[in-house]
Protein backbone atom coordinates (compact mmCIF):
# COMPACT_ATOMS: atom_id res chain seq x y z
CA UNK A 1 0.00 0.00 0.00
CA UNK A 2 1.41 3.67 -1.09
CA UNK A 3 0.61 7.20 -0.20
CA UNK A 4 -1.00 9.08 -2.37
CA UNK A 5 -1.64 12.60 -2.58
CA UNK A 6 -5.07 13.89 -5.00
CA UNK A 7 -5.35 16.91 -6.21
CA UNK A 8 -9.18 17.19 -6.72
CA UNK A 9 -9.60 20.76 -7.99
CA UNK A 10 -13.01 22.64 -7.74
CA UNK A 11 -14.91 23.83 -10.46
CA UNK A 12 -13.44 27.70 -11.36
CA UNK A 13 -10.24 27.69 -8.67
CA UNK A 14 -8.22 25.79 -10.88
CA UNK A 15 -6.75 25.73 -14.53
CA UNK A 16 -4.51 23.24 -16.37
CA UNK A 17 -1.01 24.25 -17.06
CA UNK A 18 -0.94 25.40 -21.00
CA UNK A 19 0.27 22.55 -22.95
CA UNK A 20 -1.49 20.13 -20.43
CA UNK A 21 -4.08 17.61 -21.14
CA UNK A 22 -6.86 17.00 -18.85
CA UNK A 23 -5.65 13.23 -17.77
CA UNK A 24 -4.42 11.49 -14.70
CA UNK A 25 -0.91 13.08 -13.96
CA UNK A 26 -1.97 16.52 -14.95
CA UNK A 27 -0.44 19.21 -13.76
CA UNK A 28 -2.57 22.15 -12.39
CA UNK A 29 -2.45 26.02 -11.46
CA UNK A 30 -4.76 26.18 -8.17
CA UNK A 31 -6.71 29.79 -6.98
CA UNK A 32 -8.12 27.90 -3.85
CA UNK A 33 -6.84 26.08 -0.97
CA UNK A 34 -5.05 22.88 -0.94
CA UNK A 35 -5.31 20.17 1.24
CA UNK A 36 -3.70 16.45 1.11
CA UNK A 37 -5.67 12.91 1.18
CA UNK A 38 -3.25 10.50 1.81
CA UNK A 39 -5.78 7.23 1.40
CA UNK A 40 -4.25 3.17 1.59
CA UNK A 41 -3.91 2.58 -2.42
CA UNK A 42 -3.42 -0.88 -3.50
CA UNK A 43 -1.89 -0.37 -7.23
CA UNK A 44 -1.86 -4.10 -8.67
CA UNK A 45 -3.24 -4.24 -12.00
CA UNK A 46 -5.09 -7.43 -12.68
CA UNK A 47 -5.39 -6.54 -16.54
CA UNK A 48 -2.57 -8.02 -17.68
CA UNK A 49 0.57 -6.79 -18.95
CA UNK A 50 -1.17 -5.48 -22.40
CA UNK A 51 -3.33 -3.14 -20.62
CA UNK A 52 -0.57 -1.87 -18.26
CA UNK A 53 1.44 -1.64 -22.04
CA UNK A 54 -1.54 0.38 -23.91
CA UNK A 55 -2.01 2.71 -20.85
CA UNK A 56 1.54 3.32 -20.90
CA UNK A 57 1.61 3.86 -24.85
CA UNK A 58 -1.18 6.63 -24.35
CA UNK A 59 0.86 7.95 -20.87
CA UNK A 60 4.21 8.02 -23.01
CA UNK A 61 2.14 10.40 -26.38
CA UNK A 62 1.25 12.53 -23.42
CA UNK A 63 3.91 13.02 -21.57
CA UNK A 64 6.04 13.72 -25.21
CA UNK A 65 3.36 16.59 -26.15
CA UNK A 66 3.26 18.35 -22.53
CA UNK A 67 7.24 18.19 -22.62
CA UNK A 68 7.08 19.63 -26.30
CA UNK A 69 4.15 22.44 -25.28
CA UNK A 70 6.15 23.35 -22.20
CA UNK A 71 9.50 23.87 -23.85
CA UNK A 72 10.32 27.54 -23.51
CA UNK A 73 8.21 28.39 -20.94
CA UNK A 74 10.20 29.17 -17.94
CA UNK A 75 7.09 29.77 -15.51
CA UNK A 76 6.27 26.42 -15.54
CA UNK A 77 9.66 25.07 -15.05
CA UNK A 78 10.11 27.47 -11.94
CA UNK A 79 7.70 25.86 -9.92
CA UNK A 80 9.31 21.88 -11.05
CA UNK A 81 10.55 19.59 -8.29
CA UNK A 82 13.91 18.46 -8.11
CA UNK A 83 12.61 14.89 -8.96
CA UNK A 84 10.92 16.53 -12.86
CA UNK A 85 14.01 18.76 -13.05
CA UNK A 86 16.03 15.70 -12.96
CA UNK A 87 13.46 13.99 -15.79
CA UNK A 88 13.24 16.49 -17.87
CA UNK A 89 16.73 17.28 -18.45
CA UNK A 90 17.06 13.72 -18.96
CA UNK A 91 13.75 13.86 -21.46
CA UNK A 92 15.96 15.36 -24.64
CA UNK A 93 18.88 12.15 -24.24
CA UNK A 94 18.07 9.07 -25.90
CA UNK A 95 19.75 7.65 -22.22
CA UNK A 96 16.68 8.82 -19.98
CA UNK A 97 15.76 4.56 -20.89
CA UNK A 98 18.87 3.51 -19.33
CA UNK A 99 19.00 6.07 -16.20
CA UNK A 100 15.51 5.16 -15.29
CA UNK A 101 16.35 1.17 -15.56
CA UNK A 102 19.14 1.70 -13.32
CA UNK A 103 17.31 4.26 -10.94
CA UNK A 104 14.35 1.49 -10.75
CA UNK A 105 16.68 -2.19 -10.83
CA UNK A 106 19.57 -0.86 -8.88
CA UNK A 107 18.93 2.57 -7.12
CA UNK A 108 15.19 1.98 -5.80
CA UNK A 109 16.04 -1.84 -4.65
CA UNK A 110 13.88 -3.52 -8.16
CA UNK A 111 16.79 -5.95 -7.68
CA UNK A 112 15.16 -7.49 -4.32
CA UNK A 113 11.79 -8.14 -6.26
CA UNK A 114 14.14 -10.95 -8.45
CA UNK A 115 12.43 -11.50 -12.17
CA UNK A 116 9.52 -8.93 -11.37
CA UNK A 117 11.74 -6.17 -10.38
CA UNK A 118 14.05 -6.54 -13.55
CA UNK A 119 10.61 -6.64 -16.12
CA UNK A 120 9.08 -3.91 -14.16
CA UNK A 121 12.65 -1.89 -15.00
CA UNK A 122 12.67 -3.30 -18.18
CA UNK A 123 9.46 -2.01 -18.67
CA UNK A 124 10.09 1.57 -17.02
CA UNK A 125 13.29 2.24 -19.28
CA UNK A 126 11.00 1.19 -23.07
CA UNK A 127 8.00 3.75 -21.71
CA UNK A 128 10.93 6.78 -21.06
CA UNK A 129 12.32 5.92 -24.19
CA UNK A 130 9.33 6.09 -25.62
CA UNK A 131 8.15 9.25 -24.46
CA UNK A 132 12.00 10.10 -25.86
CA UNK A 133 11.17 9.32 -29.07
CA UNK A 134 7.83 10.11 -29.64
CA UNK A 135 9.53 13.81 -28.39
CA UNK A 136 12.05 13.32 -30.83
CA UNK A 137 9.03 12.89 -33.71
CA UNK A 138 6.96 15.87 -32.66
CA UNK A 139 10.45 17.83 -32.88
CA UNK A 140 11.11 16.68 -36.14
CA UNK A 141 7.03 17.61 -37.44
CA UNK A 142 7.67 20.51 -35.93
CA UNK A 143 10.59 21.55 -38.02
CA UNK A 144 9.00 19.59 -41.61
CA UNK A 145 6.07 21.89 -40.73
CA UNK A 146 8.23 25.20 -40.71
CA UNK A 147 9.90 24.47 -44.00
Amino acid sequence: MLDLTIVIPVKNEARNLPGCLDAIGSDFVLNGQTGVIKPKIDHRDFRGVGSYMEKHNAYASWEAARFASMKNDHQIKENFTWKQKMKYKLMRSAFIGPVFFFGSFIFMGGFLDGRRGFVFAILKMAYFTQIYCRLREIENQAKISDK
